[in-house]
């Protein structure tokens, strides 16, 4: 019978004290968010390749391998690129410059992003409109 007094008030003791925690330890879980931008080139002919540059960190050209030191990862899916803010800060400034198959610059242009910021307590990615590039 001890034992089972003992048992109960062992368990009664965890669920209230887990019950009452302090706000103090309602902590946000370690995770990162990987803020991204897309950038549609299907309206630019001949284009092969997007470049995007923020501050001085910019996606790999064409044929470069992916270093471990990558800032800006990106990804394409027909015409479509998806870019993702890595090791940096969701920047305000962006250049985009647009190669074709051979690596001839077709277009630079530089864009002023807008983000949406979460209000969520622990926070969570950035969001921004698509970027269209035209001709």
């Amino acid at each position: 019978m001890r034992r089972l007094l003992a048992m109960l008030t062992l368990i009664l003791t965890g669920a209230l004290a887990t019950a009452c925690m302090p706000p103090f330890l309602d902590v946000c879980p370690a995770i990162g968010y990987v803020t991204g931008l897309q950038v549609d080139a299907t309206g630019i002919q001949d284009a092969a390749w997007v470049q995007l540059c923020a501050d001085e960190a910019c996606s790999p050209l064409p044929g470069e391998a992916e270093s471990t030191d990558l800032w800006i990862g990106a990804s394409q899916n027909a015409g479509v690129w998806a870019f993702s803010f890595l090791s940096i800060e969701a920047p305000e400034d962006v250049t985009i410059r647009v190669t074709d198959a051979d690596g001839v610059m077709l277009q630079e242009s530089e864009h002023r992003i807008d983000w949406t910021h979460s209000t969520d307590r622990c926070g969570g990615p950035s969001t921004a409109d698509q970027i269209v590039l035209t001709p």
